[in-house]
C-alpha cells in the first residue's frame, strides 16, 4: 500500500467550513462533520464532510460516504443564489413571520 497513506486531521474551529452544524447525513440523520486528508506525497488538503456516525461507530452503522466540502459549498450557495434571486424567499419568511 506504498504511497496511498494519508494523514487525517481535525479541524476543530476551523472557519473554512461554512456549513459546519448545518449539514445531516442523508441516510442516518446524523450531523455532518468537517474534516480534511493531506497526502503526504504532494501536500494537498483535500476538505470534506463526513457523517458522526459512521465516523464514531463505523461503516456498518452509516453507509454515508464523505462529501467533498467545496462541492457541497458550492451547491448550497447555488441554491440560496436562486432562491433569493427572484424575491420569493424574502416573501416567504415575511408571510412566516406575520403568521
Amino acid at each position: 500500500l506504498a504511497g496511498t497513506s494519508r494523514v487525517v486531521r481535525w479541524t476543530g474551529t476551523n472557519p473554512d467550513y461554512v456549513l459546519r452544524s448545518l449539514v445531516r447525513c442523508a441516510l442516518c440523520g446524523e450531523m455532518m462533520c468537517p474534516g480534511s486528508t493531506t497526502k503526504p506525497s504532494t501536500g494537498k488538503t483535500h476538505r470534506y464532510y463526513r457523517c458522526s456516525r459512521r465516523e464514531k461507530y463505523g461503516k456498518d452503522q452509516c453507509a454515508g460516504r464523505p462529501l467533498p466540502a467545496a462541492a457541497l459549498e458550492e451547491f448550497v450557495v447555488a441554491r440560496i443564489s436562486n432562491a433569493t434571486a427572484d424575491g420569493s424567499l424574502a416573501e416567504r419568511v415575511a408571510k412566516h413571520l406575520e403568521a
